[in-house]
This record gives structure tokens, C-alpha cells and sequence, in this order.
């Protein structure tokens, strides 16, 4: 092989390497630890990769614990220096064009993350972004455009929805990830209307201020910005191309916005995003699904805050319906952080609704229908279909079912249906808890809402 093309990994070596290291970065994005990994140099080069490809290099070096081999380390060193280098030149050539804007008598939106870098939501360096984008009036993009060509900036590209401008002079250094002297692009749009599956939707007047002034606006209020980056995101799920740091603009903006009181991240979410990440950017007190750990944590604790929807719509079920719960056996199959496990600590709560003996069984457990037959009340939240049948329960028990997996669009429950012949009192396996799990939601939302109006 040419020596100027050194031989690659086996292509599974490679992809080894890559679940490997993304799996376990994310993790240490959200609770960093402080022992190294024992990663090999060529999962420490994968490494470096995931982190630009992310965008997160920065993010990493605020955060790890550990130190890993010296490449590794000034790998990190290097990334942090050229962002802030990076964002101090981004900040200047905004600068130029307030300048030229103002001369010209002329109005212009910065958007994105133009946007958020002067809110102050990232560190320096942590949010790293390619171009500036600008949303302008479409009679004044000819007068827009020769400022931009005064900047020495080219026009490469003139779409629909925006023109696009790299400078004269431009040098791309071959480098992984961020460099100060990486292309800086300048996007002039006439119009913002995101693809969102069924039909694009057109915000551009949405995006103007009401009353603006000659120079780079801000969005005319946060609602506007959100309203932008939320439907920006959407378009980039419709074709898999959101990235981590884009989800985190918007769970940041609705922390900040006060006319926000909850938020919930619907999961699953497409395969390139960590759902526990996005979970913990989230304010634990606008936490509507209960998911953050400091909610997990407090109803440990056993303190105020939201309950997780489903555990708490099933103790409600079994409240309308009077099946007693206190001093009752109760075997909950499944040890998810959704369900399983938060149900478990819900229904041993010492409360007239719950106070009961909990048994928690898995799919790990062998002998996990020895447990099930004994229960006055058996949870299914295993995600197995048709796991519990009428062998597994004993007769007059109530049978709940909460655990379903999707196999293409077909539903399928944990609980077989022939457990009705047996079960004293059972949920229907289709549309059983989903009613209650909204109404959870609900609730949550009204008591978020309720408790930010006594601190205002």
C-alpha cells in the first residue's frame, strides 16, 4: 500500500471502537467519573473523532475527571484553545457587520447560534459553530449582499431558502475538529421555513422584531428564538442529522424562558442523540416525565416534586378501581428506570395508596414466576411481549400491564391475553395505562406551573 495511505483497521475493529468510545463519552458527560478508560491507542484516536464530530471536545475538557495519554490530553488542550480562538473571530465578524449594517441603514436578525453565544448559556469555546447566519428583508439582500462582498467574502451558493458566502482568501488546514483558521461562511436568509414531514413551515415573520433598528437585531423575544430552534431541530430529525449540542440550544433556551414551566423529552429519540445527556440538561423543576436524576433522587427521598408518569398513573388506577394496595404483595417484572424501578419505590411509600410488600423481578431473574404466582398484584414492565401468562399468576390477582415493544406498527403487550381467564381484575393490553400516563403528564404540568408561580 502507498506509504502516503497507511493501512486502516478492520472495518469491525473500527466500529468496535466507535460504540465503544461514544458510549461511554456520553456517560461521562453526564456523570463523570474518576477512573480512566482502558482504551487502547486506537480506541483513544476513535475517541478524539467522536468528540469533533460532536462538537463536544470542549464540553469534555470542562468536565472529565480523569487524564488520559498525553496525545489525548493536548488533543483537549489544543480544541479548547482553537474554539475560543475560533469564537472570538466568529464575535469580531459579527462585529464588522453591525458595523456595515448600521452605515447602511440597514436591519438584520442574527439567528442561531449567532444568537446564543452572546445569552451566555456556554462557556467559552463550549457551543462551536461554522458559520453566522442572518435573516434580512428580501429588499434589501442586493445591498446586503455588497456588504458581504466588502468583507471579502464570495457567494457559493443562492437557494431558495438562503445565500451563502465563504471568504475570498481562504485556507483549510487538515486538522481534526476545531481550528481558528477553519472557514468561517456567512448565511444571508430572505426566508426561514423549515421541511417538517407533512409540509415546510414558514416563520420569517415570526423571526422579524416588531420595531428594528439599523444593525444585527436580536430574535424580537425568546419565544421566537425557541419557536426557531425547535422547528430547526425537527427538520434536522426528519433526515437523522441533528447533533447533540443543537437538542442541548433547546432544552437550554426552555430552562431560561419563563413563560416555560415544563419540558418533556419524548423518547425514544433518533439513534445519534443520548437520551440520558439531553435528560440531565434538563432544570430539574420544569422536569414534567420525572426523569432527571435530582426527581429520581427526590422520590427516593421521598420528598416533593414530580412523580414519574406511568408509576404514578398505575398507583392511580389501582386507587379508582379500590384494589388495596397497603400490606398487599406486589411483583413488578422489569427493572427499568421508567417503569420498573421507579414503581417499586412509589408503591412502598408509607401512604393509605401504596405502603406495599414490593418484589422487584427481571428477565435476569430465572425463577422470576415463583415471585409473580405469590402476588396480589403483578406489574408487567419487562418490554417482552406476551411474557406473563395465566401459569405466572395466581388466580383473583390483578394484572396490570405497562410493558409493550413495537415490532414494525404492531403493539405488543407483555400480558398474553389469555390472563384474563385467571386475573381477578386486569388492565386491557392495548390503551390500559396510556390514559393515566397522560393524565400524570397533566398533572405534573399544572403543579410545575403552580409551584414557579409561588417563587415569582
Amino acid at each position: 500500500m502507498n506509504a502516503a495511505f497507511p493501512e486502516l483497521p478492520p472495518y469491525k475493529a473500527l466500529a468496535a471502537a466507535l460504540r465503544k468510545t461514544t458510549e461511554h463519552l456520553a456517560r461521562e458527560l453526564v456523570r463523570p467519573s474518576d477512573t480512566p478508560p482502558g482504551w487502547n491507542e486506537l480506541e483513544f484516536g476513535v475517541a478524539q473523532s467522536v468528540a469533533a464530530m460532536q462538537g463536544i471536545t470542549v464540553l469534555l475538557g470542562n468536565r472529565l475527571r480523569w487524564r488520559g495519554p498525553p496525545a489525548w490530553e493536548a488533543f483537549l488542550a489544543g480544541q479548547r484553545e482553537q474554539s475560543v480562538l475560533r469564537e472570538a473571530l466568529l464575535a469580531r465578524l459579527l462585529g464588522r457587520i453591525d458595523a456595515a449594517t448600521r452605515e447602511a441603514r440597514i436591519p438584520c436578525v442574527a439567528l442561531k447560534g449567532s444568537a446564543l453565544r452572546s445569552l451566555g448559556l456556554y462557556a467559552p469555546g463550549e457551543r462551536p459553530s461554522s458559520d453566522v447566519d442572518l435573516l434580512v428583508r428580501k429588499s434589501d439582500s442586493a445591498a446586503v449582499a455588497k456588504i458581504v462582498g466588502g468583507l471579502d467574502y464570495v457567494m457559493i451558493e443562492d437557494v431558495e431558502r438562503h445565500t451563502s458566502y465563504v471568504p475570498r482568501k481562504r485556507t483549510t488546514p487538515i486538522t481534526l475538529g476545531e481550528h481558528a483558521s477553519n472557514v468561517i461562511s456567512i448565511e444571508v436568509h430572505t426566508l426561514v421555513a423549515e421541511a417538517l414531514p407533512i409540509r415546510k413551515v414558514d416563520i420569517t415573520e415570526r423571526l422579524q422584531p416588531a420595531h428594528p433598528v439599523p444593525g444585527v437585531n436580536p430574535y424580537p423575544s425568546l419565544a421566537a428564538l425557541l419557536l426557531h430552534l425547535l422547528l430547526h431541530a425537527a427538520d434536522n430529525m426528519k433526515t437523522h442529522c441533528l447533533r447533540q449540542v443543537q437538542l442541548h440550544d433547546v432544552i437550554r433556551r426552555f430552562n431560561e424562558a419563563d413563560d416555560v414551566d415544563g419540558i418533556l423529552l419524548q423518547y425514544p429519540i433518533p439513534g445519534q442523540l443520548d437520551y440520558e445527556r439531553a435528560i440531565y440538561e434538563i432544570d430539574p423543576d420544569k422536569d414534567v416525565d420525572a426523569a432527571h436524576p435530582t426527581n429520581m433522587g427526590r422520590l427516593a427521598l421521598d420528598m416533593p416534586g414530580p412523580k414519574p408518569c406511568t408509576p404514578a398513573g398505575i398507583e392511580a388506577i389501582l386507587t379508582h378501581y379500590e384494589i388495596p394496595v397497603a400490606g398487599r404483595s406486589v411483583c413488578i417484572v422489569g427493572r427499568g428506570f421508567t417503569i420498573g424501578r421507579p414503581l417499586s419505590i412509589l408503591l412502598s411509600q408509607k401512604r393509605p395508596t401504596a405502603n406495599a410488600a414490593v418484589t422487584l423481578v427481571h428477565t435476569g431473574v430465572p425463577d422470576w414466576a415463583e415471585h409473580t404466582k405469590r402476588a396480589d398484584i403483578v406489574i408487567a414492565a419487562a418490554g417482552v411481549p406476551g411474557m406473563i401468562r395465566p401459569e405466572h399468576i395466581r388466580p383473583g390477582a390483578t394484572v396490570i400491564g405497562a410493558g409493550v415493544r413495537y415490532e414494525g406498527k404492531r403493539l405488543l403487550p407483555d400480558v398474553d391475553e389469555s390472563c384474563e381467564e385467571v386475573a381477578g381484575a386486569i388492565t386491557p393490553r392495548v390503551g390500559g395505562v396510556g390514559p393515566t400516563t397522560i393524565a400524570m403528564l397533566f398533572r405534573n404540568c399544572v403543579d410545575a406551573a403552580e409551584r414557579r408561580a409561588q417563587t415569582k
